[in-house]
């Protein structure tokens, strides 16, 4: 039976097209009925098939995105392993302690991924200029793997940085074509709120939002609320799988407001610099107070970051400091 939900909003990206297009379907089968409202769906089938071709394309795109971590992370493997060799070399031709400050490895191979590259460019570069005189000559051997490896760590590295940006910008664009669908959605279901105020009224069953209590659909298992940390503002994120793998973001009391908006940015696993925090909302007015959002867009080997801020109607207070959960 087709998942039921009285906010759509709080679903993840594919059980939201699927529950607006079992909602188009069921609007559909009211036309002609004493409650239908036809003005209030106008635009919104060629929204969704909107919202439905930059999801594919986003799909993809995640999908590629870790396959292209894998070649940047095999790539600074191996240029670990060629600027090893050379570390251990060139002592062997030139004794003087200085030669590996010189090249910039006296301090050992970084394993850090950006302090890597600015390692070896500058490795790179200072065997530029003296890859030419003869006392270097033994060194050609390990640079001409080196240097290879530095190149091809590079493009993987530009490779992978431009295919996770582009999923970035397409996670953008489809969140921006999601405002306007949940906008009209929350029309749509406040119209048959009016007509049936009851969210236990039987008449909500063969609906796709269902009644409060699910409809036909077993109830789904109250999600417990996670203690919550010493966090800035009592903003929290934590992660869970059951009743489904999801981020639960949430956040304790700031005083007097009906609900709280969220804004989330995505990395790499292990990148610890925060981002820039994003312009776009991720969700809007979360109106459980104090129950969490489930975020259930998430994938392993990335982390979540989270800002959340406190909404009472129009109101909107100041967003609190990040905190972030990985899924590893």
């Amino acid at each position: 039976m087709p998942k039921k939900s009285r906010f759509p909003q709080q679903l993840g990206w594919e059980d939201f097209l699927t529950i607006m297009r079992d909602i188009i379907s069921w609007l559909l089968s009211q036309v002609g009925k004493p409650d239908h409202q036809p003005t209030l769906e106008v635009g919104l089938e060629a929204k969704v098939d909107d919202y439905e071709a930059v999801l594919t394309d986003y799909n993809i795109k995640k999908d590629l995105t870790p396959e292209y971590r894998e070649l940047k992370d095999n790539a600074m493997k191996a240029l670990r392993e060629a600027l090893n060799r050379v570390r251990d070399t060139l002592p062997v031709f030139f004794p003087d302690p200085a030669i590996l400050g010189e090249f910039g490895l006296a301090g050992g191979i970084k394993t850090d991924e950006d302090e890597l590259y600015i390692q070896a460019s500058g490795c790179m570069a200072h065997w530029a200029l003296v890859s030419v005189l003869p006392e270097y000559a033994p060194l050609v051997p390990d640079f001409d793997v080196a240097q290879p490896a530095f190149d091809d760590f590079v493009a993987k590295r530009q490779q992978y940085t431009l295919a996770f940006q582009a999923m970035q910008a397409v996670q953008n664009d489809m969140e921006q074509l999601r405002i306007p669908i949940q906008e009209q959605e929350r029309k749509i279901f406040d119209w048959y709120r009016s007509r049936y105020p009851d969210a236990n009224d039987p008449w909500w069953t063969d609906t796709p939002w269902g009644t409060s209590g699910g409809g036909e659909e077993p109830e789904e298992p109250e999600v417990p609320l996670p203690e919550i940390p010493d966090k800035p503002e009592g903003v929290y994120a934590n992660f869970m799988t059951e009743p489904v793998i999801a981020m639960l973001v949430g956040c304790g009391k700031y005083g007097e407001h009906t609900g709280f908006d969220v804004v989330r940015a995505v990395t790499p696993a292990g990148v610890t610099e925060t981002p820039t925090r994003p312009e776009e909302l991720f969700a809007t007015n979360i109106d459980v107070i104090n129950e969490p959002l489930l975020d259930t867009d998430i994938d392993p080997g990335y982390r979540y970051w989270y800002w959340v801020r406190a909404r009472n109607g129009d109101e909107v207070g100041e967003w609190s400091e990040v905190v972030w959960v990985e899924y590893l």
